[in-house]
């Protein structure tokens, strides 16, 4: 900081900490949004009123990821809480946006599924947790959607998912989750030093923190029934290659919806769903033609277009 009344003065630097101690770190590997988001989806059925819904801002890289996703915790609303989930992105009108921010602001919205379009100059103090579904495009990116909850200090999480593919495609975001620890990862590449361990760092060194929905240990479980998915055990075949075809089938997905307008009516899911996705990729060493393709439980009932 200059002195404009001096300026041959030697200008005073002032440094402050980066690190957000009260935000609680958890990565996870992407699966299915509806068993990714299953804690939200629980919270939103348990809800009897929009005050029993804490704050999320959840991230989702393209518009109709975003829309999946509203819809899927929409469909867990009851009529007491109809309206308590929005979108929000760059395609909305200037009014859609202002609307969106003042019952957010106001309490009457709960939670926001977002692109990048909820950025720079958004400022709620009582966000209680932040979900990255998918990875943003520099870390300087995911510090700011981190930082987007608990702005007044309280206790508050931030969920990064992350699919393995993601690494291939973002070259210093992989630091991030193959970190032993993603708070020191994101700190050390924004140019400081990571301070001691402490409590609420993250779910590597704390697999239960109470005051996130992420990691709490609850006993009731979910009225969905959705289930942790087990990890399948390690195979000799190139996994790496397993998960760049499962983003390419993503990504084709989308693509199809983009250039279809009308199979935005059913969403991509509709043309391929998630099961299909990880269907293929564990059958992917004996498909060779489209006829072993159309042998593939759940895809039979897509249409010869696409195949």
């Amino acid at each position: 900081m200059s002195d404009p009344r001096n300026p041959t003065k030697v200008p005073t630097i002032i440094k402050g900490s980066l690190d957000r101690k009260n935000i609680f770190l958890v990565p996870k590997k992407i699966y299915s949004i509806k068993e990714d988001l299953g804690p939200l989806i629980h919270m939103i059925e348990k809800a009897e009123d929009a005050a029993s819904i804490e704050k999320h801002i959840v991230y989702a890289g393209k518009k109709q990821k975003c829309i999946d996703i509203w819809e899927l915790l929409t469909a867990a609303c009851k009529s007491t809480t109809r309206g308590t989930v929005r979108t929000f992105h760059a395609d909305m009108s200037r009014k859609a946006k202002d609307d969106i921010l003042q019952g957010f602001r106001d309490g009457r919205i709960r939670i926001i599924v977002a692109t990048v379009a909820f950025g720079i100059g958004i400022d709620f103090p009582d966000v209680k947790g932040v979900v990255a579904y998918g990875m943003p495009s520099t870390i300087g990116q995911l510090y700011q959607q981190i930082g987007r909850a608990g702005r007044r200090g309280d206790p508050a999480h931030a969920v990064l998912f992350f699919n393995k593919a993601d690494n291939t495609t973002h070259g210093p975001m992989k630091d991030i989750y193959k970190a032993d620890c993603p708070r020191k990862a994101i700190l050390n590449h924004l140019g400081q030093e990571a301070p001691d361990l402490h409590e609420r760092c993250c779910s590597v060194h704390n697999t239960e923190d109470q005051d996130c929905i992420f990691t709490a240990d609850t006993s009731e479980g979910t009225e969905n029934n959705t289930k942790r998915r087990r990890p399948r055990p390690k195979r000799r075949q190139d996994t790496d290659n397993e998960d760049r075809l499962e983003a390419e089938l993503l990504m084709l997905r989308d693509e199809w919806c983009e250039q279809r307008p009308e199979l935005l009516l059913i969403g991509p899911c509709g043309i391929m769903s998630d099961d299909t996705v990880e269907r293929i990729k564990t059958d992917c060493h004996t498909i060779h033609t489209s006829e072993d393709l159309k042998m593939v439980k759940c895809i039979t009932g897509m249409s010869e277009h696409y195949l």
